[in-house]
Parts: C-alpha cells; sequence; structure tokens
C-alpha cells in the first residue's frame, strides 16, 4: 500500500484514486470525494466501507455532507437511507432488539448526522453503528449474529429502470482509457499505449500482489468506448 495512498488497487475506486492523485496532481480527499460519491449517487457503498473497513479513516467534508443528505432523505441524491428495527432468528421472545438498544442507536445515529451535517466527523460509535445496521441479518466472519438494534437499506428517491451499471467496472475502464490516452498524447502508437497501459497495471498487481487478471482485450475496448462516447474519461 502506498504511503500516500490508504487503497489498495485491487478494486476499481482504489485504482481511481491512486490515478487522479498522480496524473491530475489532487489530493487524497480530493480524488476519494469524487469518486466515493459517484459510487453513492449509485447506490453503491463499497468505496466508503473500503475506507472506513481496511483504512481506518473517515471520508472528509464533501463526502459527509454528501451521506448526510442521503441519511436526511431530503431527495436531493438519488438514493437514501431508511431504518428499521431488525429482526432476529431464534425464539419469539428474541426476535426483537431491546426498545433501548433502539433508542440508543438513533441517538448515535442523529449524533453522527448532526455532525455531519455541519461538516465535522462523526466519530467511530456513527460508524461502527451504520456498518452494524447495513450488515444486520447478514452472516459475520466470526460466525455470531449481527445484534445490532436497527437494518438500514437504500431506497430509490425516483425511478429506476433496469439493471443499474456496476460503478466498479466503469471506473476501471475510465483509468485504463486514460492511461491509453496519456500514451497517445506522448506520442506512442495505438498498440504501443495498449501495451504500455497493460505493463503497468500488471506491474501495480505484482506489487500489491493483486491475482485480478486485464487483457489487451479489455484495455482497448474501454479505450474504444470512451472514444464513441466523445472522449470523456
Amino acid at each position: 500500500m502506498d504511503g500516500d495512498i490508504p487503497l489498495q488497487p485491487d478494486t476499481g475506486w482504489g485504482t481511481e484514486v491512486r490515478e487522479l492523485m498522480r496524473e491530475r496532481n489532487q489530493s487524497f480527499d480530493q480524488a476519494f470525494a469524487s469518486v466515493a460519491i459517484r459510487y453513492l449517487a449509485e447506490g453503491d457503498l463499497r468505496p466508503l466501507k473500503d475506507l472506513l473497513g481496511r483504512a481506518r479513516l473517515e471520508p472528509c467534508e464533501a463526502v459527509l455532507r454528501y451521506l448526510a443528505a442521503m441519511l436526511e432523505g431530503s431527495g436531493s441524491t438519488p438514493f437514501r437511507f431508511g431504518f428499521e428495527e431488525a429482526r432476529r432468528r431464534g425464539r419469539p421472545s428474541n426476535t426483537k432488539p431491546s426498545v433501548k438498544g433502539v433508542i440508543l442507536a438513533t441517538a448515535v445515529m442523529m449524533s453522527g448526522l448532526r455532525a455531519m451535517i455541519d461538516g465535522r466527523k462523526p466519530g467511530w460509535r456513527f460508524w461502527h453503528c451504520l456498518l452494524a445496521a447495513l450488515d444486520a441479518g447478514e452472516p459475520t466472519k466470526s460466525r455470531r449474529p449481527n445484534d445490532s438494534p436497527l437494518k438500514a437499506r437504500l431506497f430509490s428517491t425516483g425511478e429506476t429502470r433496469g439493471r443499474r451499471p456496476d460503478p466498479e467496472l466503469e471506473t476501471r475502464d475510465r483509468v485504463l482509457a486514460w492511461n491509453v490516452q496519456q500514451r497517445l498524447d506522448r506520442g506512442h502508437g495505438y498498440e504501443s499505449a495498449v501495451a504500455g497501459t497493460l505493463d503497468a497495471v500488471r506491474e501495480v498487481a505484482s506489487d500489491e500482489k493483486w491475482r485480478g487478471k486485464i487483457s489487451a482485450t479489455t484495455v482497448r475496448n474501454a479505450y474504444d468506448r470512451s472514444e464513441k462516447a466523445g472522449g470523456r474519461i
């Protein structure tokens, strides 16, 4: 993991953040904000979870304010959060969380929301509560039941038709196309630019012990799609 980049490049968002910092001279906060907010607009929390879980960092003010709008459910974002009491499997007497637990979790969430609206970091109690609510009902690594008293879900604030595109694949293609374009601008031929991009990806993969595979065809398709879209990389 690079000292200045607290995300490994084994994900689309980690790779894009790295490229924005190196190629466009953005700070980590600037790069991560643009990437994370685009994912959040698609109802995808993976970059945020990655930053919190793997890098153990809280996001910057721009991400906090966007997340606050999602939590408020004002309709200014394509997705909003919804919360309900977490139902558990087991005997009937154990199917609902305690009233005290629900009240405490709600208080933590509301306190964190107020902080984010003000542009302040809500603290790790809030993040633990939110992540637990998002994972409520899901199996854990320790096989212990998730004891969150709240369950969180994402809801669309408008009409969505068809299957949403995976923003990670879009991210991958944007980064590959950007790399090819940089080499073309430096005077490389098309095939040379594709080969150079592929070599760079493989070098990073080797350094980071990433086992994923990207072929020359993947690189060509990413760039060609960008060209058909008017060069919007």
